[in-house]
């Protein structure tokens, strides 16, 4: 009987503890403290601290909160289910600091729904540093856990050079815990030596609509704080935002992504605003889905551009790059493809002073899916293959550095920036039109047309060749993606192989026709010529039309199969009679005849 009385009163001993300690419970109106771990500052005087506890917080005059060392004692966590805020809730801040541990760090950690706010206003939780050695806050959402909406929680960098202290404040989501439409705030270290807060998104977490701003380092020789997406589990359209330093020589923060699937996820890398400062930096190693990535400017003279280094993107014609010009003297954001990257589905845009870096590829040709804008491209002497998505674009800009460029996929690739690249450039497929007014589109090496089309109004400074006699179907057509007319001008010899078309545009409405202009033409047997008329207008006999200017002082080599020197043939309401010998004794002249 004793025996029996005595391990009754344990346990009513071990359920009085236990009620001391866990509950679902409500702040109070006016608390004795702001120390979340005193049980006289809830109702029912209870600590929540169990995986299935719920702490609500309704209004209060006590609404900055320290959340310190667990009830358990040192290595314990504050454990809860769920947090709510109801309705007419004020503002709370909750921050996780350490109270009295210097070895193991505060932690909160959320089992069931997360964080519900239910307020109308931002609710506030920080993993706070100590201020001294000790170790910083940190805050685990666990299960499916969320961290809700109209929520802002702050990493903060590390207060200290030595001990636990020198690491940052940070927020992990475990299992298939959800970000939610958070926002999270990781900040760089405050003193030299020590280390960024950060967010860490692992195993099949997720987020729905989250933000995530990294902050650079505060001092010069600390760290900055970050972002991390390595889960398997979906990013959504989350908004990744990395900040560029402010101090020079300090490090500006970065946020990665090596897994996880995005569905219109922005990942920004933003400019620094003084010289010397790192700018943001976005660093991608995979992903799935699809997702826009920005490098913005400089915003300061000598300013550094944002950062965006690609090992791989996720793989879709849907899925954005973007270099963006720098402003007040800064530097252009930077593109930098590394290795082997896998980016051939996505779209590249350049822009201004902005920069396409091949250097640290480390294959012969790296292929992307398309390119636009009017910035630059450094080849740095590989091969660059564009409009792999099949998109037709327009880029203005400069290519340059010794390296090729090879027009892939089915859509039109327009270039009409005067670029220096040397070694050449091939049209496989779909094609390319030169629109440039000085300069080369195409470099200073030559031009091969193995299947598809060439053609534009701008100017080529190397040889160009049309087809490759292998069967394909290759094309040389002025007017190519052009309502209009275009003539196009070849600076050096012009040669088409046995599977060569020419396509020649003439509008009889207003006489205007095509043109190129090479400095010497081979035409091997068996090249067709196909000659679009527009309008069906009868014109004037008499009147002459140059197909091809020969600035050589060489004949043409060569006829078309089916257009024979001094022949006729007929299209709708005009006749035109052909001569290899026209215009200034060696050009294709096709002149109305009635």
């Amino acid at each position: 009987m004793r025996e029996t009385m005595a391990k009754l009163l344990m346990l009513v001993l071990l359920l009085s503890v236990r009620i001391l300690y866990a509950g679902s419970t409500t702040w109070k109106l006016n608390p004795t403290s702001n120390d979340w771990n005193t049980a006289e500052n809830w109702t029912p005087e209870t600590i929540p601290s169990s995986e299935t506890d719920v702490a609500t917080f309704s209004a209060s005059n006590t609404t900055n909160l320290i959340c310190g060392d667990a009830p358990g004692g040192e290595g314990t966590s504050t454990i809860v289910g769920d947090v709510v805020f109801t309705e007419g809730a004020g503002a709370y801040t909750i921050t996780i600091t350490p109270v009295f541990d210097n070895i193991f760090p505060s932690i909160i950690e959320f089992h069931r729904g997360g964080i519900t706010n239910n307020s109308g206003v931002v609710q506030n939780f920080v993993a706070a540093n100590s201020g001294t050695t000790k170790a910083s806050g940190r805050i685990y959402f666990m299960n499916s856990a969320s961290a809700g909406e109209n929520v802002v929680i702050t990493n903060e960098g590390g207060a200290s050079a030595t001990g636990d202290g020198v690491y940052g404040g940070f927020t992990q989501f475990w299992y298939s815990s959800n970000a939610g439409s958070a926002t999270f705030i990781s900040n760089g270290g405050t003193v030299d030596g020590a280390r960024g807060g950060f967010t860490w998104l692992i195993i099949d977490s997720s987020a729905e609509s989250a933000t995530f701003i990294s902050n650079p380092e505060e001092v010069s020789g600390a760290d900055a704080g970050y972002s991390f997406a390595e889960t398997r589990g979906s990013i959504g359209n989350s908004t990744f935002i990395a900040n560029s330093a402010t101090v020079p020589g300090a490090e500006g923060a970065w946020a990665e992504i090596d897994k996880g699937t995005a569905e219109g996820a922005t990942f920004i890398a933003n400019g620094a605003t003084v010289a010397n400062a790192q700018a943001g930096q976005i660093y991608v190693y995979g992903g799935s889905g699809y997702a826009t990535f920005t490098g913005n400017g400089g915003r300061g003279s000598g300013a550094e551009g944002g950062l965006l280094d690609l090992f791989a993107l996720p793989p879709s014609d849907e899925t954005v790059v973007i270099s963006k010009n720098g402003t007040n003297g800064g530097l252009g954001g930077t593109i930098v493809l590394e290795s082997d990257a896998v980016v051939n589905l996505c779209q590249f845009k350049v822009f201004g002073n902005g920069l396409l870096d091949l250097t640290n590829v480390t294959i012969p040709t790296m292929a992307i899916g398309s390119l636009a804008g009017n910035g630059m491209v450094l080849l740095a002497g590989h091969g660059l293959s564009v409009g792999n998505n099949n998109l037709s674009t327009t880029f203005s800009g400069v290519i340059q550095d010794s390296g090729s460029v090879i027009k892939a996929g089915t859509g039109t690739l327009t270039v009409s920036g005067a670029s220096t690249y040397d070694t050449g450039t091939s049209v496989n497929a779909g094609a390319l039109a030169v629109a440039n007014e000085s300069g080369s589109a195409t470099g200073t090496g030559p031009v091969k047309v193995t299947a598809g089309i060439l053609g534009g109004s701008g100017i080529i400074a190397g040889k160009v060749t049309i087809g490759d006699g292998g069967g394909a179907t290759a094309f040389l057509q002025p007017s190519v993606g052009l309502n209009g007319v275009a003539e196009l001008t070849i600076q050096r010899a012009l040669t088409f192989k046995a599977d060569a078309t020419y396509t020649y545009k003439l509008n009889t409405k207003n006489a205007r026709v095509d043109a190129v202009i090479a400095n010497g033409v081979t035409i091997e047997s068996g090249v067709q010529f196909s000659f679009q008329a527009v309008a069906n207008k009868r014109l004037t006999n008499g009147t002459v039309f140059t197909a091809i200017s020969n600035t050589s002082t060489g004949p043409i080599t060569g006829m078309f199969a089916n257009l024979p020197d001094g022949s006729t043939f007929t299209a709708g309401r005009n006749n035109y009679q052909v001569s290899y010998s026209g215009g200034d004794g060696n050009d294709l002249a096709l002149t109305v005849v009635q």
